[in-house]
């Protein structure tokens, strides 16, 4: 779907793919995502399963980067 993912910058690497970070912890959560950006990653950073789900389904990610103990209605294992 066009627009959720960030727009690539013409600096964007070849090697860059969409990764879906999902990570109850806001300090966890930022500092996962500054560091993959920082390797050129277009990143989408979420804190719930739910929110994981809908953004899955809606616009594939490349990888998931999941946690596995989050709150809240589903936990990692079952996203």
């Amino acid at each position: 779907m066009p627009g959720l993912w960030p727009a690539p910058t013409q600096a964007r690497y070849a090697h860059a793919m969409r990764i879906l970070i999902v990570e109850d912890s806001d300090a966890i959560r930022r500092m996962i995502e500054a560091l993959v950006k920082a390797r050129g990653h277009d990143v989408i950073a979420v804190p719930t399963g739910t929110k994981a789900l809908d953004l899955a389904f809606e616009a594939p990610p490349d990888v998931v980067l999941l946690d596995l103990n989050l709150p809240g209605s589903y936990d990692g294992f079952e996203v």
